[in-house]
């Protein structure tokens, strides 16, 4: 495969290997898993639209108290997050408690099924360049295809199915608010998922788990260090981990996202260089 000057790969014969691998499989031994905001959609600016599954449902509950407790939130805990030097059993400690207080005050404060469709009608989730052909590549191919994701599933899901992606190969598992009869969020679905609680183990889908039995290949898309483990609770005998690197340069950082990516994207780029490897695979 051509290498783009924003693509870095760590290694790249233990790559091609890889993927040797993965076309002897075929398409019968494959499945994809993927991260949902900052990795299937682009990364915006707030005016242009939004990054990612919360940031229009924040914008659309209209509680002063809401919105300010939810940015004091994000102040404190996303350093936690993204930094490079604290301990995984520490960040994952905190990205517990921040999810379990956020999906609290959202209750707390009105969540509804209406609010989730007027944040769909107001503001643009942009999917990368090159997502719909995954979706339709995927789906043409009959390759499950799981979209995990620590934001919101309920809006996630609706978003997909009014672009005619949601098929039946597709599967979401995420954060679903729970409602009532009117419509009133009541609750939400347990265990909360979170950027580094994200893997296979969670899976609850009987269907899926039948579906992905036998397919021990797997291509990852995420765009965090928490995503590397999305593969994780089930065996594989071949993952091929693309990241994209929605950054400023950061030695540390880098340095971790090679450490645990085969490929990284830099640069907010589209989904060519994915559709690329999958054709590779699916013609073999």
């Amino acid at each position: 495969m051509a290498k783009a000057k924003n693509i870095i790969i760590r290694d790249k014969n233990k790559l091609e290997k890889k993927i040797r691998q993965m076309k002897k499989g075929g398409t019968e031994l494959l499945h994809v898993i993927s991260d949902f905001d900052k990795t299937l959609t682009r990364v915006t600016s707030k005016k242009a639209g939004a990054s990612t599954s919360y940031d229009p449902l924040e914008r659309d509950i209209g509680s002063e108290e809401f919105i300010r407790k939810a940015k004091e939130m994000l102040k404190y805990y996303y350093p936690i997050e993204i930094s490079p030097l604290l301990q995984m059993g520490y960040k994952k400690r905190k990205m517990d408690e921040w999810w379990e207080k956020y999906f609290e005050l959202a209750v707390k404060h009105g969540m509804s099924k209406a609010i989730i469709q007027q944040a769909i009608d107001k503001y643009n989730l942009y999917l990368r360049r090159g997502a719909r052909e995954l979706f339709s590549s995927l789906k043409k191919n009959n390759i499950p295809f799981l979209v995990f994701s620590a934001g919101v599933g309920n809006l996630i899901e609706k978003h997909l199915k009014d672009k005619g992606l949601l098929s039946a190969n597709v599967h979401i598992v995420s954060n679903f608010f729970i409602f009532n009869k009117k419509g009133a969020a009541v609750g939400y679905s347990r265990p909360l998922v979170h950027v580094f609680n994200k893997n296979e183990g969670l899976i609850r889908i009987s269907a899926y788990k039948k579906q992905i039995k036998k397919r021990k290949n797997v291509i990852l898309l995420g765009d965090s260090l928490g995503d590397l483990t999305m593969a994780d609770g089930m065996k594989h005998e071949c993952i091929v981990k693309i990241g994209f690197y929605n950054h400023k340069h950061d030695k540390q950082r880098m340095s971790k996202y090679k450490k645990g990516y085969d490929v990284i994207i830099t640069g907010n780029k589209d989904m060519l260089y994915v559709n690329k490897m999958l054709k590779e695979i699916i013609k073999a």
